[in-house]
């Protein structure tokens, strides 16, 4: 069966692995802050600054607000409650920047573990599945089905442990020890379940055509613009 080609949308592996490269950096350089104590109000922005220009920006390319006037107007008003709110309280937010950014790291775990669970409720496609069946050109032997499934819950509880064991050091042990575990370690336990999953898949779902390992995470970057390029 032909595959289907990459869009000129879909991000490819240079693009991928710059994006995990700046990432990587990012949370080294969260951890030395957190770590050293040195500039705690640098360590509380570089926490929140992704959060807030992800959120500029997604209020900005909306279309939904009407014209780029309306959309600059709006900008400039969450500015200025950032602003009011750092003039305000920035030090004292700055001396628990650790638990700012826990609280953040536990809010993104658990959204990734309700992405995935969410899409195993009866009437739903698992999310595996979903980018299986794109990635195939809905070539979807009931095995693939099967087995996909079970990957989605196994991403689900992934995600679920992660934010427990988050929990857990946070409050039990040192910053260092937890900022170790949600900065320099959950991103290479990520790449290494990955990984596992893919040579699994190829035991599994032995005698079936697959893409290369680098397939499969362009299909999970590329999940939101419902595109992917080459086999499951």
């Amino acid at each position: 069966m032909p595959t289907a080609g990459p869009s000129a949308s879909t991000p490819g592996p240079g693009a991928v692995a710059a994006t995990i490269g700046a990432a990587a950096g990012y949370l080294l350089l969260v951890h030395l802050l957190l770590v050293s104590d040195v500039l705690p109000v640098l360590s509380l922005a570089t926490v929140v600054a992704p959060w807030v220009i992800a959120g500029l920006s997604g209020l900005w390319s909306t279309d939904r607000l009407g014209s780029s006037a309306v959309r600059a107007a709006l900008m400039a008003a969450a500015l200025i409650a950032l602003g009011s709110i750092a003039w305000r309280y920035g030090d004292r937010l700055a001396a628990h920047a650790d638990a700012v950014l826990y609280l953040e790291n536990l809010a993104f775990l658990t959204m990734l573990a309700g992405l995935f669970a969410a899409t195993l409720r009866d009437g739903q496609e698992p999310l595996v599945t979903g980018l299986a069946r794109r990635a195939r050109d809905g070539d979807m032997p009931p095995r693939v089905v099967r087995y996909t499934r079970a990957v989605t819950l196994g991403w689900s509880l992934f995600f679920v442990a992660a934010a427990l064991s988050s929990c857990a050091l946070f409050f039990t042990q040192s910053r260092a020890v937890w900022s170790s575990f949600v900065n320099l370690a959950l991103g290479p336990l990520v790449v290494v379940a990955f990984v596992a999953e893919y040579g699994i898949r190829l035991r599994v779902l032995r005698g079936l055509e697959h893409g290369t390992l680098m397939t499969g995470v362009m299909a999970y970057a590329g999940r939101d613009r419902g595109e992917t390029g080459g086999r499951s």
